[in-house]
């Protein structure tokens, strides 16, 4: 039998390391195989995102068909990996899938099992344990602990850095299902986190970074802001000006596919 290739676990560090080597001996006690990737953001803070690219980057070439994404903070169940391994291989396009996250005070509690609307803030599925008992798909994925698939990562790329510490795992999760690549759940897949961890914060400058990643998301995929920089066309752009060349371009539409359906009844026997 040939042995499974360890899966790369990228974890960026900070300034925590009981609770970084309590995160390794979890991994440790997977019971798929898997190798510590520790980015260590101690002496340069990279954030998250950042972080997480240095360490997709330096893993791309290892035989693994996955990488996995954790938080210092999070604790996984010893067969955490295995089951998000097993529903990949379930389903050919399943890119990436997500742990339900238990409360490691009140473990039959679960704060993250799965997540609902992205903006301005993202909101989970939380609730008893006993409720979430399917595994499903989901429009993105909390980023403390995510399966990603290679073929997946080498198809649409790294993580936008432009979203330094949050909204970067809503943005890969919806680039990821525009390039027709699904994001689930997997709920026999656990581990302990608590919630909102990334979320409390004193320092001032974190929390501007905060705010400039909802801007950053916002920016590309909710108001047109990006596209209107980066185009020639973009500052002659109004919502009026793009929904009338949308009309046009649905009425040409419109009438191609019923010169086409007119063909194909005048050409049928």
């Amino acid at each position: 039998m040939i042995p499974l290739a360890p899966i790369p676990a990228i974890i960026p560090a900070y300034r925590a390391p009981e609770m970084l080597a309590r995160c390794v001996e979890h991994l440790a006690a997977q019971s798929h195989p898997v190798s510590a990737c520790i980015v260590d953001n101690s002496r340069e803070n990279r954030l998250y995102t950042r972080a997480i690219n240095i360490g997709l980057r330096e893993n791309l070439g290892t035989a693994s068909p996955y990488f996995l994404l954790l938080n210092q903070d999070m604790l996984l169940a010893p067969t955490a990996v295995a089951e998000m391994v097993g529903l990949m291989e379930a389903r050919e396009r399943i890119g990436i899938v997500m742990p339900l996250h238990l409360d490691p005070d009140a473990p039959e509690h679960v704060t993250c099992g799965g997540t609902e609307r992205a903006f301005p803030l993202g909101q989970h599925y939380s609730g008893p344990l006993h409720a979430f008992s399917i595994d499903r798909e989901l429009p993105w994925a909390n980023g403390a602990a995510l399966l990603l698939r290679k073929s997946m990562v080498q198809d649409i790329g790294l993580l936008d850095e432009c979203m330094r510490f949050l909204c970067s795992d809503v943005d890969y999760s919806f680039t990821a299902r525009a390039r027709g690549w699904q994001v689930w759940l997997s709920v026999q897949a656990r581990g302990y986190h608590k919630p909102n961890a990334s979320m409390v914060s004193s320092a001032t400058a974190l929390e501007l970074v905060k705010c400039d990643d909802v801007l950053a998301f916002a920016d590309k995929w909710l108001t047109g802001g990006l596209y209107r920089r980066l185009a020639v066309e973009g500052p002659a752009l109004t919502p009026a000006s793009v929904e009338e060349s949308l009309r046009e371009l649905r009425q040409l539409r419109s009438s191609i596919a019923d010169e086409i359906a007119r063909g194909a009844r005048n050409s049928s026997p």
